[in-house]
């Protein structure tokens, strides 16, 4: 049973590339999973969020991630490919 204060969460989506921060200094590609309540930034906990090849590699994959939603931010702890 989780407490109250657990703020893990689960998503189910598709993993996709699209520009974050677009219109400022910081644009660049971003690795983002859409979901049916929205579009989030996806980052692996401890990895490098400029440049992942393991999320790259996740790309126009369907996925289901366990972590924590900061706003438009998904940190995932555990990122799983759905067949």
């Amino acid at each position: 049973m989780k407490a109250d204060n657990d703020l893990s969460r689960e998503l189910r989506g598709l993993v996709v590339i699209s520009m974050s921060n677009v219109g400022s200094k910081s644009e660049h590609e971003g690795i983002f999973i859409q979901t049916s309540d929205g579009t989030y930034l996806l980052r692996k906990k401890g990895a490098n969020p400029f440049n992942d090849p393991g999320l790259k590699e996740l790309v126009g994959q369907q996925v289901v991630v366990t972590g924590t939603l900061d706003r438009n931010l998904f940190l995932a702890d555990k990122i799983e490919r759905l067949d």
